[in-house]
């Protein structure tokens, strides 16, 4: 029973986490580049990168794509 609760635990964990990062990812960007700020969208594009990377490089890939699809590369 107890280690049901636990692993309940950690799943909320993780998902809360992700959250935050996501939410942090996109502030940063929109901080960040305020004339583009934050787009529909852009959350499935951070969540994915998310998956894979950090928060910080998340933040940088997510920049250099924006930039590339504003400058059509």
């Amino acid at each position: 029973m107890k280690c049901r609760i636990v692993r309940a635990i950690e799943v909320d964990f993780v998902v809360m986490y992700r959250q935050q990062a996501l939410f942090h990812v996109l502030a940063a960007y929109s901080m960040y580049n305020t004339e583009v700020g934050y787009c529909q969208g852009m959350s499935q594009i951070a969540a994915l990168l998310l998956m894979y990377f950090n928060e910080e490089v998340c933040l940088v890939c997510l920049t250099h794509f924006v930039i590339c699809l504003s400058e059509r590369c």
